[in-house]
């Protein structure tokens, strides 16, 4: 399946189009948020009850991106 992602963020991009996923799989799946960060979508939407973790893991995940 993350071949399937991959080539839809690259179409995306090409096309200058925004990338997005919500629902159950961003709000409960971290390999999966994280390897979609990593491949550069623009944003994720979660559901509330998942909101403070997720903050939290996006936050880590997008730090450890920063090289110094």
């Amino acid at each position: 399946m993350k071949k399937l992602f991959v080539k839809v963020l690259e179409t995306c991009r090409i096309y200058e189009v925004e990338t997005s996923i919500c629902g159950e799989a961003a709000s409960n799946n971290e390999e999966l948020v994280q390897f979609l960060i990593e491949q550069g979508i623009d944003s994720i939407s979660v559901n509330i009850d998942a909101l403070a973790r997720m903050k939290a893991f996006v936050s880590k995940v997008e730090k450890s991106k920063v090289s110094i």
